[in-house]
């Protein structure tokens, strides 16, 4: 009966443990992904103020 209540104590313990690992994990890759988005917007906007630049001096 000791052992049953101990694995249940376990488990009970274990349990939020492994769903805060897989919600950090989530949370991770979801800032990882907005991130790189916006990584890649900020490149996006420099490059197009660069290539603004760019066709001014053309004029």
């Amino acid at each position: 009966m000791a052992i049953v209540a101990i694995v249940a104590i376990v488990a009970i313990v274990a349990m939020p443990l492994s769903t805060y690992i897989a919600l950090i994990n989530s949370l991770v890759q979801t800032n990882t992904m907005m991130l790189k988005v916006t990584l890649y917007l900020v490149g996006l906007h420099s490059n197009a103020r660069r290539f603004h630049q760019l066709s001014k001096r053309s004029d």
